[in-house]
């Protein structure tokens, strides 16, 4: 989160089972900064359950890929949550 207070990322990719702050917690905090608010955000994660799903989506993360995942599927929805935050971005200032 320190670096997020200096640069703003295209994209963040999270795990939810970090120390110290789980990536549910990240996207909350992300949701919560006006400056990084249209930033997307996915969770890799080996939980597979419907409720770790549920609560990443509902704090905020756009995206929630559960081990094991392809390389190429992951560049790929990379992409476009990138491509989809640019284009809301860019809608909202027209």
């Amino acid at each position: 989160m320190k670096t997020l207070g200096t640069q703003i990322p295209d994209l963040v990719l999270v795990n939810i089972l970090l120390i110290g702050m789980d990536g549910i917690e990240v996207c909350k905090r992300i949701r919560g900064d006006l400056r990084l608010a249209h930033v997307p955000v996915i969770v890799l994660t080996a939980r597979t359950d419907g409720q770790s799903r549920r609560l990443c989506l509902a704090a905020g993360g756009s995206d929630y890929i559960p081990k094991p995942w392809r390389g190429e599927d992951l560049i790929s929805r990379i992409r476009g949550a990138i491509a989809a935050s640019a284009g809301s971005r860019n809608t909202e200032r027209s």
